[in-house]
């Protein structure tokens, strides 16, 4: 919340291009919801200029107060209707973006590496982050742009675990944004040879499980949103490559951050930290509801041949 008791976004930048998407979706997120847009930049301890000493954090001030500057400048011309604020944070990167989000509706971070090392640490920040903020977290490509939209979020579901939290994000997003939803169930074994098997001779069966299952805890999110279309893919695959090639025809993909039974709220799947690292759209995790007691997690694929045990929530006490 700000100052007027309003919910807001909180954008991070670094002064380069791959902040720019990031931008652009956080000015556009905050115009379609009517809220004020944050924008922070945390400085860097320094800036090594070899052979010259390094330029340490108290140096940099001007530097970062001209970029926030320049972000402020191109958020409101992307949005002229939305309040802009700016912070210039002189803490660790990780620990400052952590600390924006506290208060935050949802927390945007560029991502401009595609290939090699740059991917890979820019993934691990955003993966990092991802981990702890207490608002939905989402990573943007560098280049994306607004006028391409699909008209389709896509939602990776693991669990039947805070699944509630997930489906309201999901049919929110997909009402704001007048789209369709595309709801993914993955299913596969460790070992390989066991895996071929099974999918040669029960892959119909772990299908028609996860659909029905997927369907029981959909029902009640239908009836109230009929207007949204929705779509259940239950596939045979490794999840995170199927949620990457899922979602190159949508806006955005939201996946959950399960919680963990040693560091309630700390804990980031492999699968979001590789769809955070590879999608080709904007990635949103959203976190469980850490204010709740632990349940035990419940995979989707390990409840085939039950009843589904929970009621599913009334979407309208959302």
């Amino acid at each position: 919340m700000n100052e007027q008791g309003l919910p807001r976004i909180v954008v991070a930048v670094d002064g380069t291009e791959g902040s720019t998407g990031a931008l652009r979706y956080a000015a556009g997120r905050a115009a379609s919801r009517g809220w004020p847009l944050h924008v922070v930049h945390a400085l860097p301890a320094y800036v090594a200029m070899t052979p010259s000493p390094p330029y340490l954090r108290e140096d940099l001030v001007p530097t970062g107060e001209a970029i926030l500057a320049r972000a402020a400048e191109l958020a409101s011309d992307l949005a002229p209707e939305v309040t802009v604020t700016t912070e210039l944070s002189t803490s660790d990167r990780v620990p400052a973006l952590v600390a924006a989000g506290d208060d935050a509706e949802m927390l945007v971070l560029g991502q401009e590496g595609r290939h090699g090392l740059s991917r890979v640490l820019i993934g691990a920040t955003a993966a990092v982050v991802a981990a702890r903020t207490r608002c939905p977290l989402v990573a943007v490509p560098g280049d994306w742009q607004p006028d391409a939209a699909h008209g389709l979020v896509v939602v990776g579901v693991r669990s039947e675990q805070d699944a509630e939290r997930l489906l309201a994000r999901a049919f929110d997003e997909a009402v704001t944004r007048g789209a369709g939803l595309r709801f993914v169930h993955t299913w596969d074994l460790p070992n390989p040879y066991a895996d071929r098997i099974e999918g040669r001779t029960h892959g119909t069966d772990w299908r028609a499980s996860g659909e029905a299952h997927l369907e029981s805890l959909l029902a009640p999110w239908r009836r109230a949103h009929p207007e949204v279309p929705v779509e259940v893919k239950v596939l045979h695959a490794q999840a995170r490559a199927a949620l990457v090639e899922e979602s190159r025809d949508a806006d955005l993909l939201l996946v959950l951050r399960h919680r963990s039974h040693l560091l309630p709220g700390y804990h980031l799947g492999g699968t979001a930290r590789a769809v955070l690292a590879l999608a080709p759209v904007p990635v949103e995790v959203v976190p469980p509801e850490l204010s709740r007691e632990h349940s035990v997690e419940q995979p989707l694929e390990q409840s085939a041949g039950r009843a589904w045990r929970q009621v599913p929530p009334d979407p309208r006490r959302s």
